[in-house]
Parts: structure tokens; C-alpha cells; sequence
């Protein structure tokens, strides 16, 4: 009985240990993922003067910039790089960055968001 209780105890443990350590990691994810569309939406490609990308996006397609769906996908845990992707209502539009949390970086993936990233007007 003594040696029952033991092994149910233990597994307990071990499920609990499993468990934080899984949701310890569902956090860390969702920051780096709101960290990294917090950059795009606020990155200036052509310095302090220049107008944020959330803006530069929701002018291009007419809507506003609140309408405008960021979509993250974690790209590597391990190097901190996230990949987003901006959605007008409409649909279309094939605009990609990669975000690297570590570097502080934001880099235009496809064209179509090379040309938003450019620094001349």
C-alpha cells in the first residue's frame, strides 16, 4: 500500500512538472508573437520621420489601420524569429516579414512587402 502511494505520488508530480513546464512555454511563445507584430505594425523603414508600416499597409488598401489582421507564425523557437503577415479585410496581398526578437530586426520576406520596407519615398 505505502509503495502504491509512492508511484501515485510521483506520477503526480511528474504530470504537474509536465504541465508547468508546457505552459511556461505556451507564455513565452504568445510574447514572442505579440512582441514581433508589435514590431512590424511600428517598424519606420525610413527612420523617425518616416510613417509606421501599420499605416503605409492600411493606406495601400484603403482601410483603416485597426482593420488590418496580423497573422504570426513562429518561425524558430530556438534563433527567435517570427514570420508576419499582414491581412487587409479584403484579402490579397502577399505581405510577409521576418522578425528577429533577438536582433531587433524586421526584414521584408516577399516583394510585395520589399516595397513597403523601402526607405525611399
Amino acid at each position: 500500500m505505502k509503495f502504491l502511494l509512492r508511484y501515485i505520488g510521483a506520477i503526480a508530480v511528474l504530470v504537474l512538472g509536465v504541465m508547468s513546464v508546457s505552459y511556461l512555454q505556451y507564455r513565452f511563445d504568445m510574447s514572442d508573437v505579440k512582441h514581433a507584430v508589435a514590431a512590424v505594425r511600428s517598424a519606420r523603414p525610413g527612420g523617425a520621420q518616416d510613417q509606421p508600416l501599420e499605416e503605409k499597409v492600411a493606406k495601400a488598401f484603403g482601410v483603416k489601420p485597426d482593420l488590418i489582421s496580423w497573422q504570426p507564425e513562429i518561425e524558430s523557437k530556438m534563433r527567435g524569429t517570427v514570420l508576419v503577415r499582414a491581412l487587409p479585410p479584403q484579402g490579397g496581398g502577399n505581405l510577409i516579414w521576418k522578425v528577429d526578437l533577438v536582433r531587433l530586426s524586421v526584414v521584408p520576406i516577399t516583394p510585395e512587402a520589399q516595397a513597403y520596407s523601402n526607405t525611399n519615398p
